[in-house]
């Protein structure tokens, strides 16, 4: 499936709702074990990581913990002035 409409979707809400101080922001997924086993079919889960590493940066699988993280970032008061942003959990797939 597509990211682009959840992303303008982000925005618009962002757009829409700034002025009650309301943040809308959107996390992208790297690869986790679960879209590996199926994504991957006919591989082996080593065949699968080393396809995984070969497009990843930082060589890593985003556990489902990362994914956690960065929610509770967004979803606290610290990350106030963030809002209509993708932010990737997914140690720099998406650069």
């Amino acid at each position: 499936p597509s990211k682009a409409p959840i992303e303008f979707r982000t925005e618009e809400q962002a757009k829409k709702f700034s002025n009650k101080q309301i943040t809308s922001n959107c996390v992208s997924l790297g690869y986790t074990e679960e879209f590996m086993l199926t994504h991957f079919p006919g591989k082996t889960i080593q065949q699968a990581l080393e396809s995984v590493k070969a497009d990843n940066p930082m060589m890593r699988m985003t556990d489902p913990l990362d994914i956690a993280y960065v929610t509770a970032f967004l979803a606290s008061p610290i990350s106030s002035c963030i809002t209509g942003q993708k932010v990737g959990a997914c140690y720099g797939l998406n650069i």
